[in-house]
């Protein structure tokens, strides 16, 4: 099991009830999907539902900060004594991870400070990432979050014949249709089901390669 898992160490009183952290100090090539990759390896998949590291659309590389948020407030500080003083694994930075808590606290803050910013348009990558199912945050162009719409009930029709009929026809002999791949946003392994897919843990969809 991961290094973060093992240790239980006691939760400091400022602590108590803070589940949002401020993660600084990050080299600033590192991508949401590299974050999400090293934090998920350290032990701490699943255990938050909101990340967002802000990247300088001149530059695309990212500001040096994230902000995560946490189910639990105690995982909020094993997050903390796991990265404080760290140095992150990718391009060799002498960069030292610094982890306090955020000023907003709380996966409902941030959606209602994030969710209607511009910072919901453009690259769906750079976008902050809200995991609880059913938030879909429009931006102002109307781009929506790389999260699963809702769900519309109609009637099958003729064209919904024709389309699985097409598909089935696609699908005979494309190997790529069945198995599993990895998400391009999380990295986790997620199944695939007639080339269409989402990821169980981030939710946001995938295609396929």
């Amino acid at each position: 099991m991961a290094e973060a898992a093992s240790a239980e160490p006691p939760i400091p009183s400022d602590w108590f009830d803070k589940t949002t952290v401020m993660m600084r100090n990050l080299p600033n090539k590192y991508t949401q999907k590299m974050l999400l990759g090293e934090i998920n390896e350290a032990g701490f998949s699943g255990s938050f539902d909101f990340v967002y590291l802000p990247v300088d659309p001149e530059t695309n590389a990212n500001r040096g900060y994230a902000f995560l948020n946490f189910k639990e407030p105690g995982v909020a500080w094993k997050f903390r004594q796991y990265f404080e003083d760290r140095k992150m694994n990718r391009f060799n930075s002498n960069k030292v991870v610094k982890v306090t808590p955020a000023t907003l606290q709380g996966y409902d803050k941030n959606y209602e400070h994030y969710s209607s910013k511009r910072v919901n348009d453009g690259d769906p990558e750079t976008r902050p990432l809200f995991l609880r199912e059913g938030d879909q945050p429009q931006g102002e162009s109307g781009g929506g979050r790389h999260l699963l719409p809702p769900k519309r009930r109609r009637k099958p029709d003729e064209q919904d014949a024709k389309r699985r009929r097409r598909n089935d026809n696609d699908l005979d002999g494309d190997s790529s249709a069945t198995g599993s791949v990895t998400c391009s946003y999380c990295g986790s392994t997620v199944a695939v089901h007639l080339g269409m897919f989402a990821c169980s843990v981030c939710r946001a969809p995938c295609y396929k390669r």
